[in-house]
């Protein structure tokens, strides 16, 4: 883990922030273990906007991550999702209009680190 942490932080010019999202949001005792010895911490997501799947709509990501997010939400998006891409700046022009209103942040941001 660490040669890899050194190799990232290197070409990304930062150190890398100490969280991690299981695939799927799965993990047993022994990942824990791992992580927490490697001083990582899992952080998981309360909004899933079901961006993986082929028949999740533009007006379905931004509906759950814009218009239904609330302050301290964490939304989980992907890179590859279907339709992420198109929908994200949808979603980033939804977030101040809300009635109460929501900005993107950093993961430290919402846990307040």
């Amino acid at each position: 883990m660490q040669h890899t942490e050194q190799l990232v932080s290197s070409i990304a010019g930062t150190s890398l922030e100490k969280y991690v999202r299981p695939p799927f949001g799965a993990y047993d005792a022994k990942v824990v273990r791992v992580l927490v010895n490697n001083g990582y911490e899992i952080i998981l997501w309360n909004r899933d906007t079901r961006d993986w799947e082929e028949t999740t709509s533009v007006d379905d990501i931004v509906r759950v991550a814009g218009r239904e997010s609330a302050p301290g939400d964490i939304i989980l998006m992907h890179n590859v999702g279907f339709r992420t891409a198109e929908a994200l700046p949808k979603v980033l022009a939804a977030l101040p209009a809300r009635p109460v209103p929501v900005r993107a942040s950093t993961v430290s941001e919402v846990l307040g680190r």
